[in-house]
């Protein structure tokens, strides 16, 4: 393929700019992990008023810009932050807003990734658990750096640093809250129960604690339409009782409202419940009244399906609970789902324990934090043990490991942060050392994983979980450790397609042992968990079409997405599902080679993320002239294909069709991620070769997951598909490799490109189908223009087509964008630089990424500024003469154009599109003019921002000097006095 120009190198640096309006429909607030973070997240309960507190947060903010809250559980902090972001958000509706939760390392680091996908940072930033506050904190700088360039300066953004109270990163957040409140297009908001730091606290600090008289007896009335003197005398009394505080009276006036229970007997109730109340902590001793008798209300008054669902909310994360979430828990047991949900969700807004948001299937719950406390300390250690391993199991059930289908992925994004959630409660209080338990976490790690691997920017997340899950697996079998970490360094053997694949003889011989092991430890896992499995797993509703046809049932016979008991030995008899005994002996072996395979795919993945940053063209990770592997992925891979190859055999001797899925796709998925950067043409033929034997041996063969037929004939859409891409990207590689055929190979490339869009239509279902067009449209940019419509098809489609924000979505984009430029018609290239001049900055966008941004953080010594300074104004030159160069190359297309001789019905026809491409060359030639001045400008800029950060400086500086000279005059008083 054709390199880029250098002026097409520069552009390119416009196209990631251009993605940035992407990257807000990737994580639109309804939408994916994102929400657990943007407004739709911070929702409110039926009765906040605005109350003092409120107003004087807002006044502050308002004011100098930032506002940092302080107060007891249930105070309102929260509440009030919320507020004022939705608020804030009707006001700005191009700004980012923004939640960093800030309890631990973990929820911070997610806040952090998703807000770069969020501003379409694609960057992956690589961690161990050791270092994960340096990873936050490079993160922190990329979204810091991205939000004070001229692009979002436009406008001003809000984020909220919430739950400021774990003494672990106490002092990383405390410095990027300095460093936000620096920033002048940046609001902040700070949350927290204990004390900021003195100088943040005298200058942007306000405490939030109680209500005043009116605004309780304004709750009231809001809620009872109070207006008789001895209720307000008794109102009085009660918001004393209750020290004021606004979600006590919440629960109380919300109570009060549904029961039409009068404020004395309320207030006669609750001193009486208070005197019994367990004293648990101080905090809760004042909440516990108020919750003892809304929770005993609920459960008097809520059918039996309904209750049991409030059990399991402290497992979860409380803010962003889907409602889909709520009614999969009651699928094993009611009848009626869906009105259990709604009684349940009615109650739980009328008496202010939770704010919905939302409608219909949309519909999502936010618990606050003292109300998830007070559900939590009702129960003893054993029932919460209980609950955590029924959790477990149903995530197992529901999250798939194989999310490669749009349905699965929904379904598994939805459920995702509530199963990081339950794995971190687990790992808290210590799970369960039984075999079982592990087995299932293991699992469940493993879909997490997979889950962020395929999300999109969230590699680093699944590198994470997939370590965890090989930590489980490995120490059911502890002795192989050892085996593993001995083979991570040998050198990788490259004489053959089979050698590549699965490695030397040592390996090979290492994971026959390894395979023999994990058959005879699956012989441990209980009867009843294999088969509980196998019915209770949630499975697509390709899958569920799949047993239909091939088990011979009709719809009635499975209704749902769960295999019926009563169908399971028909299913078994007509070999769509394996006999349970060998389901339940090759378990950990199909585990072990699932969690090897995708851990290895997505090490890979993350090193691309890498490459892509120092070279973001798509064909240098095809094309490259230099083979590198990560070779810790790459054993890995040997292992996950080895095992994968003795699942096969061991299938095959139950019969001889009968095969494993696992096998074949880490096959092809091996030939795909490790082998496309290979150079020698010989290996090229014999995967061409291998590869076309797949497609004529698989055309009658059943393959199995995890004991259940997951893809057959006329189930194998995605199989054919990928197969087809791997041959068409060899053609494309030996058309290189062989110059004398090039003509030859690169119309094999065309052929298989026909053959994938002949399957196009049916593969709506799949997330990479994104993918495939980008790889069709990219082929056909390498032949002759009469291609160029097709290809220009084809990045369309990429985009249009792909709804989840997945890592193809912003990918497809670019590629858009970088194809209009490059080969384009008129309309093509009027529409790129169109989608250029609205979201991003042309030319010079990769010139401020790099030295342009004012960084307040930087403590440059006055040679690192000057070298700085030399470097943009080389930088300069640079641009000065490529826009020359690039002035004099548009002053010659369009004397070609214009004296190219044409006759006289030629001319006249061509009149009006000559007209449109000479005004968009001018149009194209004045920018780069503008932008030369615009970079002189921004060059006086940036040290007059220097000196505005210096001059901020002092000023802090002597602000601290003044307060330590007050505590000297102080403390100076009180020795006197002494």
């Amino acid at each position: 393929m054709e390199k880029h120009s250098e002026v097409d190198a520069e552009l390119r640096i416009d196209y990631d700019s251009m993605c940035n309006k992407i990257a807000k429909e990737l994580t639109t607030e309804s939408e994916g992990i994102a929400r657990n973070y943007a407004t739709h997240s911070m929702t409110i309960v039926q009765n906040f008023v605005e109350t003092e507190n409120y107003r004087r947060m807002e006044e502050i903010i308002t004011r100098k810009g930032a506002v940092l809250v302080k107060g007891p559980p249930g105070a309102g902090k929260s509440q009030n932050a919320f507020h004022y972001a939705n608020k804030f958000r009707k006001e700005h509706q191009q700004s980012i807003v923004w939640r960093v939760h800030c309890k631990s390392t973990r929820e911070m680091h997610l806040s952090y990734t998703n807000l770069m996908l969020r501003l379409g940072i694609r960057e992956v930033i690589r961690y161990s658990e050791s270092d994960i506050n340096e990873c936050i904190r490079m993160m922190f700088d990329r979204v810091y750096k991205k939000l004070t360039e001229d692009e979002y300066t436009q406008h001003t953004h809000l984020i909220i640093m919430d739950d400021m109270e774990s003494p672990k990163t106490a002092q990383e957040v405390h410095e990027m809250m300095e460093y936000f409140i620096i920033a002048k297009n940046i609001y902040v908001i700070g949350t927290s129960q204990h004390r900021y730091s003195p100088m943040l606290t005298y200058k942007y600090g306000t405490e939030v604690s109680k209500m005043t008289d009116n605004e309780v007896i304004e709750l009231f009335k809001l809620d009872n339409n109070t207006n008789d003197t001895t209720d307000i005398s008794e109102i009085k009394e009660l918001a004393k009782k209750m020290d004021y505080l606004p979600l006590c009276l919440a629960l109380a006036a919300s109570y009060i409202r549904i029961t039409k229970t009068s404020i004395g007997q309320y207030n006669k109730n609750w001193s009486e419940l208070q005197k019994q109340a367990h004293e648990i902590s101080i905090e809760g001793k004042k909440f516990d009244a108020s919750y003892i008798l809304t929770l005993e209300k609920l459960e008097k008054d809520l059918p039996e399906s309904s209750k049991k669902l409030l059990q399991y909310i402290p497992y979860l994360n409380n803010n962003t609970i889907p409602i889909q979430l709520l009614e999969s828990l009651l699928e094993y047991d009611s009848s009626s789902t869906e009105t259990d949900v709604n009684t349940l969700l009615a109650a739980l807004h009328d008496y202010s324990l939770a704010a919905i948001s939302g409608k219909g299937v949309t519909r999502i719950i936010a618990f606050h934090s003292v109300t998830v406390w007070f559900l939590d300390k009702r129960k003893s250690e054993s029932k919460r043990q209980e609950e955590r391993l029924f959790l477990l199991r149903h995530f197992c059930y529901y999250i798939d490991n194989d999310a490669r289908l749009t349905e699965t992925m929904n379904r598994n994004v939805k459920f995702l942060e509530h199963a990081c959630c339950l794995l971190r409660s687990l790992e808290k209080n210590g799970g369960d050392s039984c075999f079982e338990t592990k087995l299932f976490e293991c699992y469940l790690c493993c879909s997490v994983g997979v889950t962020f691997h395929l999300y999109g920017n969230t590699q680093v997340s699944a590198d994470y979980f997939f370590k965890k899950a090989k930590m489980f697996l490995l120490k059911l079998i502890p002795h192989e450790l050892k085996i593993y970490e001995g083979l991570k360094e040998r050198n990788v053997d490259m004489s053959s397609v089979e050698n590549f694949l699965r490695g030397n003889d040592e390996i090979k011989s290492k994971s026959n042992e390894l395979f023999r092991t994990l058959t005879r430890k699956a012989r441990e896992i209980p009867d009843d968990m294999i088969k509980k499995f196998v019915l209770m797993k949630y499975r697509s509703c390709r899958d569920i079409r799949l047993l239909r046809e091939y088990g011979k049932l009709s719809e009635t016979d499975i209704p749902k997405n769960q295999i019926p008991e009563q169908c399971l030995q028909k299913l078994i008899d007509c070999k769509v599902i394996l006999p349970l005994e060998d389901v339940k002996e090759i378990f950990l072996a199909e585990l072990f080679a699932t969690i090897m395979y995708n851990h290895s795919k997505n090490m890979v993945f993350i090193d691309e993320a890498k490459d892509e940053n120092e070279d973001s063209s798509i064909d240098s990770k095809t094309h490259t002239s230099e083979y590198r592997v990560n070779k810790e992925a790459l054993h890995e891979y040997h292992y996950a294909l080895n095992i994968a190859a003795k699942l096969d055999d061991y299938i095959k001797e139950i019969s001889t069709n009968l095969h494993s899925v696992r096998y074949i796709l880490t096959k092809r998925g091996g030939i795909y991620y490790f082998m496309r950067r290979l150079k020698s043409k010989e290996i090229t033929f014999e995967v061409i070769e291998s590869l076309n034997e797949m497609i004529k041996s698989g055309s009658e063969k059943l393959y199995f997951d995890f004991g259940v037929l997951k893809m057959c004939k006329n189930y194998d859409l995605y199989q054919r598909c990928m197969i087809q891409n791997i041959l068409r990207m060899s053609n494309l590689v030996l058309s290189e490799q062989v110059p004398t055929e090039k003509e030859n190979y690169i119309q094999q490339a065309l052929f298989h490109c026909d053959k994938m869009e002949s399957i196009l239509p049916e593969m709506e279902p799949w997330i990479a189908l994104t993918s495939v067009h980008l790889d069709i449209a990219e082929t056909y940019m390498t032949v002759v223009s009469p291609r160029a419509e097709k290809a220009k098809h084809h990045f369309k489609m990429a985009f249009e087509k792909q709804e989840l924000p997945t890592r193809y979505k912003l990918k497809a984009y670019k590629s858009f964008v970088r194809f209009c430029y490059q080969k384009g018609e008129v309309e093509d290239f009027v529409l790129a630089e169109d989608f250029s001049q609205k979201k991003s900055k042309r030319l010079s966008d990769g010139l401020d990424n790099k030295f342009a941004t004012c960084d307040v953080s930087s403590t440059y010594s006055s040679n690192e500024d000057t070298e700085t300074k030399n470097k943009y104004e080389q930088k300069v030159k640079e641009l000065s003469d490529k826009a020359k160069s690039s002035t004099d190359s548009i002053n010659s297309v369009r004397d070609d154009y214009v004296t190219t001789p044409n006759d006289d019905m030629a001319m006249e026809e061509k009149s009006q599109e000559r007209k449109q491409i000479i005004s968009t060359l001018d149009r194209l030639e004045q920018n780069i003019v503008a932008k030369i001045e615009e970079m002189h400008e921004k060059l006086l800029k940036v040290e007059i921002e220097r000196l505005d950060v210096d001059k901020r400086r002092l000023e802090v500086e002597k602000e601290r000097l003044e307060l330590d000279k007050e505590k000297v005059r102080l403390l100076s008083n009180k020795g006197n006095k002494t």
